[in-house]
């Protein structure tokens, strides 16, 4: 389907337009170009006024990121159209494969990093859009950018850019800054410490400081000590550095439908993640529509799975396995239970008000716990019905600390 779709832009008269207007206006008149790529005069002037109305349709001009230099956001949303059409199906500008290669072999030899494939062919689509429109005399406006590049090894790499770059294209402080903004964003350097992190993205570093004062601040998290603090703040940070700075239009992640699993298991999460996400959306701090929602669903979920232990979180269930046969049959089924990994289980020594599900081979009028009767082994259905339970358990205990949080 990729690939039909990719055809069908080949042959659109208004993408062959689109090409000329971003990177070939200074380089050829109209009615040239049109000849070269077999359309009549009308044809193209219709098309021209055509796309321009389908360029305002879209937005095509409005940032999307902090940066509001007018070059900045129409390499943004260059860099995106061909980075999600072309990838993994086809190299745009082949003109520019051999000068692409030689700066990805810089970057190799500078940093003495092996870049996984999706990376390297972000950095090279990046790459291409920003060098055909410094060819079509896109430039940036003086301080759009300001990156402290600190790092004698980044600076290096710029410089031997500089030098290769010197003979066709003009490449100012300005267009460094840019490249290493985009290294930064993408996590392709690392910079000496926080701080020059922070001084380069502030809404990112804003965004995080928020989400990470919400989650201290609500009764989702009853074991703040046994987060690891320092590694959930990097990976929220990481995934607002890319939010506000070179973001792509997700394509993947985006299926509503998908986090219900996600909603299901970890429903702590969920409280927490929807709760800031609808406050970000009402702050209008960044751009946030349907396709973004749904993946920073998933970036959050991601990042607080990685870094929060269950035994943190306040929608632990409770269990006592208490068999009369004894200690044999209760080690089985509690053995059993613990390989319920994502179930945020707890298994209780003694029975006490704490306990949520008492398991048994026989029902017991001492226990008010919801039971479960198992006076043979348990079979798949018997375990199912169980992980219904756990799940029902843990949505109840967060139903009233939701509403009351929403209020």
């Amino acid at each position: 389907m990729q690939r039909i779709q990719l055809q069908y832009l080949y042959r659109a008269t208004k993408y062959v337009i689109l090409e000329y207007q971003f990177f070939y206006s200074t380089l050829s008149g109209k009615t040239a170009f049109a000849e070269a790529n077999h359309l009549s005069r009308s044809t193209f002037y219709s098309g021209e006024r055509a796309l321009a109305k389908l360029l305002k349709k879209e937005n095509f001009y409005e940032p999307t990121s902090l940066v509001e230099d007018p070059e900045f956001t129409i390499r943004l949303h260059l860099f995106q159209l061909y980075y999600t059409l072309f990838n993994d199906i086809d190299d745009p500008f082949p003109d520019l494969d051999d000068l692409v290669t030689k700066l990805l072999d810089c970057y190799h030899q500078c940093f003495d990093r092996t870049l996984a494939p999706t990376q390297e062919v972000k950095l090279s689509f990046f790459l291409k859009v920003w060098l055909k429109r410094l060819g079509n005399q896109g430039n940036l406006t003086e301080e759009t950018i300001k990156t402290p590049v600190t790092d004698e090894t980044a600076t290096g790499f710029l410089t031997q850019i500089q030098d290769l770059l010197r003979d066709t294209y003009s490449v100012s402080q300005q267009e460094l800054d840019y490249v290493y903004y985009f290294l930064l964003s993408q996590d392709l350097v690392s910079p000496k410490d926080d701080q020059e992190l922070a001084a380069t993205f502030p809404l990112a570093k804003r965004l995080t400081d928020d989400f990470i004062t919400s989650l201290q601040g609500g009764r989702i998290i009853v074991s703040r000590d046994k987060l690891n603090w320092t590694e959930l703040r990097e990976s929220l940070f990481s995934v607002h550095m890319q939010y506000t700075s070179f973001y792509i239009e997700p394509t993947t992640f985006t299926d509503p439908s998908k986090t219900t699993f996600f909603r299901d298991l970890y429903p702590a999460f969920d409280v927490i993640i929807t709760r800031f996400i609808t406050n970000l959306v009402q702050s209008h701090l960044v751009p946030v529509n349907g396709n973004s929602q749904v993946n920073l669903y998933f970036s959050y979920m991601f990042s607080l799975i990685n870094s929060v232990p269950p035994e943190a979180v306040v929608d632990r269930v409770h269990i006592f396995v208490d068999f009369s046969q004894g200690c044999l049959y209760s080690s089985y089924v509690k053995k059993s239970l613990n390989a319920f990994d994502n179930a945020n289980l707890v298994l209780e020594s003694e029975l006490s008000d704490d306990v949520d599900i008492y398991i048994s081979d026989f029902h017991s009028k001492k226990v008010t716990a919801p039971q479960v009767v198992w006076q043979d082994p348990p079979t798949p259905n018997d375990w199912s019905n169980l992980a219904d339970m756990i799940l029902e358990r843990k949505h109840s205990k967060l139903k009233q600390l939701s509403t009351t949080n929403d209020s």
